[in-house]
Order: structure tokens, then C-alpha cells, then sequence
């Protein structure tokens, strides 16, 4: 995945021998990319997508400059280069999801050759015994592992292993000071339809929410969850049995904010369209600020304190997508001559680029759309939607 085509001095070596003026976020696009870990599949292919989004703007909005024919070959060379990238990450991806398999079934494997014993896991860190758990049962092609719960806990204390001990009970106690369990014969954990499937004798309303939360609390990944009837998914925190739906469709979370239909473009409402965008985000972030302090009312006031102090952080984001967008263009439509008018849509384009490179780079914003909160942000979506609605404004 090194393709020189992909270089972001490639392209300044072109624009500046053909005299191009990128106002379309191509060099921006190329430079962010190659920034990229080669390991980070996922970040990679979106940013293929953001590089293909600006050859297709450049080609839309100068016809004359992209039809040069050396810019047209280096165009047609970049979204080739894009395609074929694709498919060495694809590949890459799944050399590495089969890597972890691999690497899942030889602890399984030795486990069962004697392994650990119970005190020695004991002394472990839990996060990483759990995330090992979860990997085995994924590896597992549906060979069903036994598990114990801690239900009074925040947030929920679980055990997966190949056999359930009382030493486990213990480790659980000590860990989440909680003393109700959920332990039984048909007490299983299973992979299947892409999903960790936990299999109860009587089923309990919101529990693949709550150990989906849990088991991200411990491990930082986002497993999809079914249990019973409840699924929840890895990204879209569907929850097919109850009230909240994927992004999809249905309703989003109390407090939270659907992205809205923006209409057509024009420069006359784009600053009132951007301070719907900041309100919009102001509140989903404010909703979820709730629903995290909310589910750790109850805990320590230090433990609270922090959070809130945590929580707080989350406004650099309205703070750093401010009002001068919105304020440029109300001046440029209000321009009184052309020549105003330009000079002002000209410094709409570099805060507008600035803001694409902000959303684009910081990663908080995927964070607050996956939180396992059920507070649906959709950041992401309503703060792309808004930023092109004003690249499409400007012009």
C-alpha cells in the first residue's frame, strides 16, 4: 500500500507545472492520507473516499483546467490508483482478521494443552483476559463458551471462559463490587451471524445493550450483541426489540437532533444553514453530556467529578467550528459590488477548508458517534452534509 501515484508531491509537482489552483482539497486530501498507519484499514479506505470526492469536485467545478491533458492523465491515474488501493486494503484487512483468528485459536489451543491456572489469571489485567475471551469465541465458528454475569454493576461485570469457577465469582466481586450473578447450564456465548450471541433461560429487557457497553468498557472494541430477540449492532447501536433504531431509520435517542434535509444550496441561506449545523451539534453533544453523567450518577463523587470535567472537553468542537464561516458568507451575499463579493467568498473558501481538514482529522468525532450511550450524535454525517451544502453555497 505505498502506491507512488498516491503521493501528495506528486501532485503539487503537476498543479504547479500546469499553474492548477487547488480549491478543491485535493492536495489536503493527498497529504492527510498518506499520514495514515498502514494498519488503520478503516481510516485508509475512507480516506480513498475523500480523495475521490476531490478529483470528482475538480472535474465538475473546472471543466477547462481538469481537460489539460496532463492534469487529465494524472486525474485518471489518481482514481485508478484510488481503486487499486482499495484492494490491496481489502486484501491487507483480511490477512489481518485472519491473523487474529489464528492467533485466537493458538491460546485456545494452548489453553487446552494446561494453560493458566485460575490464580494466575487472576493476577491479570481483566480488560485484556476479556478481549482475549471475546476474540476465542469469534474464532470459535460457533462453539458455544460458558459466561457469568454481574448484573448490579455500572458498568455490567462479565466473564467469558472456557469453564466458569468460583474463583471467577470472586474476581467479578472484587472488580464491580456488585453481588447479584447470572450464571446457569444454558448460560453460553456463541459467534454467530456476526455477532456475539449470548444465549439465556429467561430474558432480561436491555441486556445486549448493557453488555455490549460493558464489554467496550473493558476493551475498547464495540461487538455487536445479540441476545435473545435484542440485537445490537457493532456501529449503528440497532436495537431491533426496543425503542431505538439504526441510523437507518427510526427514532434517535431523547435530547439528540436528526441531521436535517438541507434543500438547495444558495448563498443567501448558507449562514443560516451553519448555524443550524452548530446548534445541531451543540445539542447532540449536550444530549449525550446527559446520558453519561446520568448512567454514573450513582457512582463515587470524584468518579463524577471527572466525568464531568471529561465532558467538558467535548465543546472544543462547536468552539472550533465557530461562526466565521457563517459570518463570511453573510458578507459576501451582501456584498455591494462583484468585486466585494469575490474577495469575501475567497476567505469563505479557506475557513471552509480549514473546518473540511478539522472534521476530516479529529478523531473525538467518531468517538461521540460510537458511544455506547444510545445517544445517536450522527456528527459525522450532519457536519459532511453541512460542509458540502457550503462548498456547493460558495461555488
Amino acid at each position: 500500500m505505498n502506491n507512488p501515484k498516491l503521493s501528495v508531491g506528486l501532485w503539487r509537482g503537476i498543479s504547479s507545472k500546469c499553474k492548477v489552483e487547488d480549491d478543491y482539497g485535493l492536495e489536503d486530501a493527498l497529504s492527510e492520507y498518506g499520514k495514515i498507519g498502514k494498519d488503520e484499514h478503516d481510516d485508509l479506505v475512507e480516506g480513498l473516499d475523500g480523495l475521490r470526492e476531490a478529483i470528482t469536485k475538480f472535474k465538475a467545478k473546472d471543466k477547462e483546467t481538469a481537460s489539460q491533458p496532463a492534469v487529465a492523465k494524472y486525474l485518471n491515474d489518481l482514481l485508478s490508483a484510488t481503486q487499486s488501493e482499495q484492494k490491496e486494503i481489502g486484501k491487507a484487512q483480511a490477512e489481518a482478521e485472519k491473523a487474529d483468528a489464528k492467533k485466537a485459536k493458538q491460546e485456545t489451543d494452548k489453553e487446552d494443552e494446561g494453560g493458566e491456572d485460575e490464580e494466575e489469571e487472576e493476577e491479570k489485567d481483566f480488560g485484556k483476559l476479556l478481549s482475549i475471551a471475546c476474540k476465542k469465541v469469534k474464532a470459535g465458528k460457533g462453539m458455544a463458551f460458558p459466561y457469568l454475569l454481574c448484573i448490579d454493576a455500572k458498568p455490567m461485570g462479565v466473564i467469558i471462559a472456557k469453564r466458569i469457577s468460583p474463583n471467577h465469582r470472586k474476581q467479578l466481586t472484587e472488580l464491580t463490587g456488585g453481588k447479584r450473578f447470572i450464571q446457569g447450564e444454558n448460560c453460553t456465548c456463541r459467534w454467530e451471524n456476526g455477532k456475539l450471541s449470548f444465549n439465556l433461560d429467561k430474558p432480561i429487557s436491555g441486556l445486549a445493550r448493557k453488555l455490549q457497553e460493558s464489554i467496550k468498557f473493558y476493551t475498547q472494541v464495540k461487538y455487536p450483541v445479540a441476545v435473545g430477540n435484542e440485537v445490537v449492532e457493532g456501529e449503528d447501536e440497532t436495537l431491533v426489540a426496543g425503542k431505538e433504531t439504526s441510523a437507518s431509520g427510526g427514532a434517535a435517542a431523547p435530547g439528540a437532533v436528526e441531521p436535517p434535509k438541507l434543500g438547495k444550496a444558495t448563498l443567501a441561506k448558507a449562514p443560516e444553514v451553519w448555524s443550524g449545523t452548530r446548534d445541531i451539534v451543540d445539542t447532540n453533544i449536550e444530549a449525550l453530556k446527559k446520558a453519561v453523567q446520568a448512567h454514573y450518577a450513582d457512582e463515587h463523587p470524584d468518579l463524577v467529578k471527572e466525568i464531568d470535567t471529561n465532558m467538558a472537553k467535548l465543546d472544543a468542537i462547536v468552539d472550533r467550528l465557530d461562526t466565521r464561516l457563517s459570518d463570511s458568507l453573510a458578507k459576501a451575499a451582501g456584498a455591494r459590488d462583484e468585486v466585494a463579493r469575490k474577495a469575501e467568498l475567497k476567505n469563505a473558501k479557506t475557513i471552509l477548508a480549514d473546518y473540511i481538514k478539522y472534521v476530516k482529522s479529529e478523531p473525538m468525532i467518531a468517538h461521540i458517534d460510537a458511544n455506547p450511550f444510545g445517544v445517536k450524535t450522527n456528527l459525522k454525517k450532519v457536519l459532511t452534509d453541512s460542509l458540502t451544502h457550503m462548498a456547493q453555497s460558495i461555488g
